[in-house]
């Protein structure tokens, strides 16, 4: 009887995978299935864009922040994730996607001393739907991996747009130019700006350059993924 019970409680209380519900050991987050599913962005990447470059569009373009990066490209099991996260309320995926956050921000900005990390703030239609910050809960989760601090407020919009999702790219850079500002401690010169998914660019500049007016002297952006863009066509998801 105590065997039975035994097995029926290690069925009951074991660990299973984030994504698919795999029963995986303690000491992961997701089954080997689902790590090999996910669309990494590998090798060879773009240190602007943070896309490798097969899927690079953006030369020629000026970016306000100085560098980006993301583990994944938007699409698929990542995709999957960060959904959960941002609309079904599954804060539990939080350091699972910092994790792999903290990873591509050590690989891409390995010479960088980050004095600040500061979350992408939200859209006001999105502070009413949702109870938190997916960006600030991304942005708290790496603070206490990179051991740098966190200022959750020091971004602000100072008039409402439009949300973003689903504009075409022309608009998008309108719809946010001017839309933020910005406040910093003296001696914040090199910014981690956090947010959930690269797509234009758009969001993360005007964050750039609302910081940089701050006093800021360079601002670089981790997500937790990147779109695939089309040429003039706005975005693509790479599924």
């Amino acid at each position: 009887m105590n065997g039975a019970i035994e097995r029926l409680l290690s069925v009951l209380f074991c660990k299973r995978c984030a994504i698919c519900g795999r029963i995986i050991g303690q000491e992961e987050e997701i089954c080997s299935l689902c790590r090999a599913d996910l669309p990494t962005i590998g090798s060879n990447i773009c240190p602007f864009c943070g896309r490798d470059r097969a899927n690079c569009v953006c030369e020629g373009d000026e970016f306000a922040f100085d560098g980006a990066a993301a583990p994944f490209y938007y699409g698929g099991k990542a995709r999957h994730l960060i959904h959960q996260l941002k609309f079904y309320g599954q804060r539990e995926l939080t350091p699972l996607l910092a994790v792999f956050m903290e990873t591509r921000v050590k690989e891409a900005f390995p010479s960088e001393q980050f004095d600040l990390i500061v979350p992408v703030p939200m859209h006001r239609s999105e502070r009413r739907e949702r109870e938190y910050n997916h960006s600030a809960l991304l942005g708290k989760e790496l603070s206490r991996r990179l051991g740098i601090p966190l200022r959750e407020k020091a971004i602000t919009k100072v008039r409402e747009t439009k949300r973003q999702r689903g504009l075409p790219a022309g608009e998008r850079r309108t719809n946010l130019s001017g839309a933020f500002s910005a406040c910093l401690p003296d001696w914040a010169k090199t910014i981690l700006l956090v947010d959930d998914v690269l797509t234009t660019g758009s969001t993360a500049g005007e964050c750039a350059k609302a910081l940089k007016k701050a006093g800021a002297q360079q601002v670089y952006c981790i997500t937790c993924a990147a779109t695939v863009l089309e040429h003039g066509n706005g975005t693509k998801e790479n599924l």
